[in-house]
């Protein structure tokens, strides 16, 4: 049986890829923002280019997770089989990346250098978002189980009260929060996205 495609999910995704492409062409370009001599374009670069490629980085895992809290289940083998995918197309380019800064010189060759080249998910050295995703990936068959065990009204609170506490919380003055980082970023999307679902 062929796959249904949704035409408005793939156009959501393509703009998302667009936004992570519009932040990037911010905090990575040769030249800083300053440079540019039209305040408006200021303006554009750092009000609309800058945010939205994290705001995008949440879309794309909504999306992913969206689909996956629709299945009966997501076993301990699927996500294993799913990291393997994503660990495959992320050495491919970290290699392909790889050779390309040695023969350019831009990045000197040692042995952290190739570590991190090979095993880059793992390592999480450039490759942030994978290697956050990977831990998602592994979580979510746990997640997913552990949800399906709560109520509705439960699923609900807990919801809440992660995108509170890890969300409006955490950026209140003098808060120190001591759990934080992407990946719990991405577990409380995660929770919430399936709320919805």
């Amino acid at each position: 049986m062929a796959k249904e495609r949704n035409s408005i999910v793939e156009l959501f995704w393509l703009i998302s890829m667009w936004c992570v492409f519009a932040h990037h062409f911010v905090i990575h370009n040769a030249d800083d923002i300053s440079v540019f001599a039209s305040p408006l374009t200021r303006l554009i670069f750092k009000g609309v280019f800058l945010p939205i490629g994290k705001v995008a980085v949440g879309c794309f895992v909504s999306i992913a997770v969206w689909f996956i809290a629709d299945r009966a289940s997501f076993s301990i083998k699927d996500a294993v089989k799913k990291l393997i995918i994503l660990n495959n197309e992320v050495v491919f380019y970290s290699i392909t990346l790889g050779i390309i800064s040695i023969f350019t010189g831009s990045l000197p060759l040692s042995a952290s250098f190739f570590i991190n080249t090979v095993f880059p998910i793992a390592t999480g050295y450039g490759w942030w978002f994978n290697t956050s995703d990977a831990g998602l990936i592994l979580l979510l068959p746990y997640i997913l189980e552990g949800l399906r065990a709560c109520s509705r009204s439960e699923h609900k609170f807990l919801s809440l009260s992660l995108s509170f506490a890890f969300g409006l919380f955490r950026y209140l003055p003098f808060v120190s929060f001591p759990a934080e980082g992407m990946l719990i970023d991405l577990i409380v999307l995660a929770i919430g996205v399936c709320y919805l679902r």
